[in-house]
């Protein structure tokens, strides 16, 4: 993978032009389906049917999981400490292969639920 970003897409994350009221129920959402994802990557030799003929495809598995992280971080403009560590847990996976902190980000949504920032 390489840096480059779209430069349409850095612009709606900049102005925020496109952007919606956060929800921390989206974010959860987008952080458990990127941690099944990254689970999977884990597990995946031997993993899948009882005759072990499903397998995981590693590079659709990295791509969506940038996907979830990459929403997560969007759906958490409203949520500032969330949201920097999500647009970090992104970028070093996205630019550096570094899994993110799982513990940290989901202890970070639990913060903001308990704060009443339900969405």
């Amino acid at each position: 993978m390489t840096r480059f970003e779209d430069e349409i897409v850095r612009w709606l994350r900049e102005t925020n032009a496109a952007a919606s009221d956060s929800c921390i129920l989206c974010v959860e959402k987008h952080v458990s389906r990127a941690l099944v994802l990254w689970e999977e990557l884990l597990s995946a030799t031997g993993s899948g049917a009882k005759d072990g003929s499903a397998t995981v495809n590693v590079y659709r598995n990295h791509i969506k999981i940038i996907g979830h992280l990459g929403n997560a971080y969007d759906e958490s403009a409203d949520f500032p400490e969330l949201h920097e560590l999500l647009k970090g847990a992104e970028r070093n996976y996205r630019y550096e292969g570094i899994a993110p902190d799982w513990p940290a980000l989901l202890a970070a949504m639990e913060a903001v639920k308990a704060k009443g920032n339900i969405g």
